[in-house]
């Protein structure tokens, strides 16, 4: 506590004045080598009033400083839809696209975004593939259509070699397969079968 009228008047001077911009006359007096203890408390004081101006400004600049929340566009199988809208058991397929990469890609949004996550589901590359192949086999096309588009027990052998392996794997290599460079499809239900799979050839472009 304050001893006289001249140490309340020096902690008076501190704390008007925020531990900033003291004058020298004051900090003489603090220093006062014949009142070691009057020093020591005003130190004290002095410390205590830069650490609740240093507390404030650190506050007010972490909340200038957060980021702001993405604009995200999500694209499933060509279709734009929202986040609560997509299945992730379903995924096959996910590709981010941002900045730059956007405009190389031809993508011009009607609403800026920051990023688009383009989605390939299981069923939307089943769908693609499929479609493809159909375009070359008249054979293939009529014999999705008459089984409700079910080839699950179909063996693609794509220039000769058998592709296999995890049914989710097959999907996406057959998928990947661009369509102009698709040279023939070849397919018979009936003669071409290799076990109790049908099989259907595939010859690309070299």
């Amino acid at each position: 506590m304050p001893q006289n009228n001249k140490e309340m008047g020096v902690m008076l001077s501190l704390s008007k004045h925020g531990g900033q911009g003291l004058h020298p006359h004051i900090l003489r007096q603090a220093q006062d080598d014949s009142a070691p203890l009057r020093y020591m408390i005003l130190m004290v004081f002095l410390c205590l009033l830069f650490s609740k101006t240093a507390f404030t400004q650190n506050k007010d600049t972490t909340k200038s400083v957060l980021p702001k929340t993405a604009r995200i566009m999500y694209v499933v199988d060509g279709v734009p839809k929202t986040s609560d809208q997509i299945d992730n058991s379903d995924i096959l397929i996910r590709q981010s696209i941002a900045g730059q990469k956007l405009e190389q890609a031809g993508i011009y949004p009607e609403k800026p975004i920051d990023s688009l996550i383009a989605i390939v589901t299981r069923e939307g590359a089943i769908k693609s593939y499929q479609k493809k192949f159909a375009a070359f086999s008249t054979n293939y096309r009529r014999y999705l259509e008459a089984h409700q588009s079910n080839d699950e027990g179909f063996l693609c052998v794509v220039d000769g070699v058998p592709v296999q392996g995890k049914r989710n794997g097959i999907i996406e290599t057959l998928y990947k397969i661009p369509p102009e460079k698709i040279r023939k499809v070849g397919f018979n239900a009936k003669e071409q079968t290799h076990g109790s799979k049908t099989l259907v050839i595939i010859n690309t472009k070299q």
